[in-house]
């Protein structure tokens, strides 16, 4: 069963005044840990599309590589 992660409201405020893109990093009971992540952020590292309404669960290395793409268009 795929876990559901929502990223708190205070959380996406906050980022969005920073600049900063929010996620989560979590495990759940015995499985390999995982990461939400906006829809938005992905957009913006695949070309900059940042209206995308949503939220991704990621593996950690998939994370890994989504932010070394972010900071790469920085």
């Amino acid at each position: 069963m795929a876990s559901l992660v929502v990223l708190r409201t205070e959380h996406v405020e906050t980022a969005r005044k920073t600049g900063q893109w929010p996620s989560v990093v979590y495990q759940n009971g015995r499985t390999a840990p995982r990461a939400g992540v906006h829809l938005a952020a992905i957009g913006a590292a695949q070309g900059g599309l940042t209206s995308i309404v949503g939220t991704a669960d990621l593996s950690l290395e998939d994370y890994a590589v989504l932010a070394l793409r972010l900071i790469g268009s920085r």
